[in-house]
């Protein structure tokens, strides 16, 4: 706004910090006084994404996350990287801050890490280590039986799907049987146990 007796004038005022305003007499008034003002760091919170998540005995994913608010014009730089609590078992795992930090964007993005407070989002999301999935077991043929009148029950000798990592009846999986007496086509269904799922 005009002030007919006065003018404004104001320095480092963009930028977290120190800034200071400088009023100068005009037309009935002379001089000037400079009085500082502090322009303190917007907070930014970093929010991991809900959902992450890996198979066991896979490697980790990188975490992802948002984080807000962000002057306009203006992208947020993150060194570094969040991580989860150690393990390696099924289960679900806090995610932490990790090495995240702030740091200066490049030209022509002006975002100044000073300018900001980095936050972790205190709400928890976990990271979980799921069962591996069952249905990728490889299954050999199995050989045909001749009709006795007997439940027939064969045990197949079950692998990962590297195809050299055996699996164990009763720890790994379990079997089941349908239409496994009479002549005909009969079923085996096999069915995770343990660190193994679906079926």
């Amino acid at each position: 706004a005009d002030h007919p007796d006065y003018e404004l004038t104001y320095t480092n005022n963009l930028n977290a910090g120190t800034a200071m305003l400088t009023v100068t007499g005009i037309n009935n008034y002379m001089g000037e006084q400079n009085r500082n003002f502090v322009i303190i760091p917007m907070d930014i919170t970093v929010t991991p994404d809900a959902g992450q998540n890996k198979m066991l005995g896979t490697d980790d994913p990188v975490l992802t996350y948002t984080a807000t608010p962000v002057v306009a014009g203006e992208t947020a730089v993150f060194p570094g990287a969040l991580t989860r609590d150690i393990g390696e078992d099924i289960g679900d795992y806090a995610i932490t801050i990790g090495t995240l930090v702030l740091a200066d964007g490049i030209a022509p993005n002006a975002f100044l890490a000073a300018n900001y407070n980095l936050l972790f989002d205190e709400t928890p999301v976990t990271f979980a280590i799921t069962p591996v999935d069952a249905s990728t077991f490889i299954i050999p043929d199995i050989d045909p039986f001749t009709y006795d009148g007997t439940a027939h029950m064969p045990e197949p000798a079950m692998t990962k799907a590297d195809g050299i990592t055996a699996l164990t009846l009763g720890t790994d999986y379990t079997l089941s049987y349908t239409a496994n007496t009479n002549a005909g086509t009969a079923t085996l269904t096999l069915i995770g146990i343990g660190d193994y799922s679906v079926t």
